[in-house]
């Protein structure tokens, strides 16, 4: 199917695969398979839309929100401080995607699933999906450590099973390898990421 990239279809696609992924994941992978949507449509109409809501959110709780420092002062970030660290978990979650298209797609081979970074980009988009709507809570940086706990689990739960969806529908991999494919994927992305991070404080 081909789309031009307009706002129309710009709205649609966000519009549409959104909730659909997170609410309907079955249909909606299976529309996903069957669609040939251009990659720079997926970043602008989806990704980069929804990968801003944290940031956004960030930019907000840092601050106009505001973080505890003691329980009866409150501190608020400068502008200048909040964009940057608003630009920076922007640029982070960005890479994210790719790094686990990247990484979808090298192990593809491994798993009975067939190369392509077009389709392991799809997937690592919508699976992302619920870190992106979750990150909304970074509105609020005086929100209970254990709410936040249980949210980022909740998510990472989530993201596994339609990572899992996506892999055997939409990169064709065997549902008892996508099993493991899955963890390993994320599992090696957040290995990278964390190497990475460390590099970056040592230089």
């Amino acid at each position: 199917m081909t789309v031009k990239i307009n706002a129309y279809s710009t709205v649609f696609l966000l519009l549409q695969r959104a909730p659909g992924i997170v609410f309907r994941p079955h249909a909606t992978w299976k529309a996903i398979s069957a669609e040939r949507i251009p990659l720079p449509l997926l970043f602008l109409g989806y990704v980069l839309p929804l990968t801003a809501i944290g940031p956004l959110a960030r930019f907000i709780g840092l601050h106009d929100v505001g973080v505890a420092e003691l329980p009866d002062r409150i501190y608020h970030a400068s502008v200048h401080d909040a964009a940057a660290a608003a630009a920076f978990a922007l640029l982070i979650a960005i890479a994210g995607v790719f790094l686990v298209a990247a990484i979808v797609n090298a192990l593809a081979p491994a798993f009975g699933a067939g190369r392509s970074f077009g389709a392991a980009l799809r997937v690592s988009a919508y699976a992302l999906t619920p870190a992106w709507l979750g990150a909304a809570l970074g509105v609020d940086p005086r929100l209970p450590a254990l709410l936040m706990l249980a949210m980022a689990v909740l998510q990472l739960a989530y993201t596994l099973y339609l990572l899992y969806l996506g892999l055997v529908t939409v990169m064709g991999a065997p549902s008892r390898r996508a099993i493991v494919y899955a963890p390993l994927a994320v599992f090696c992305a957040v290995l990278i990421a964390y190497a990475f991070g460390r590099v970056m404080a040592v230089l």
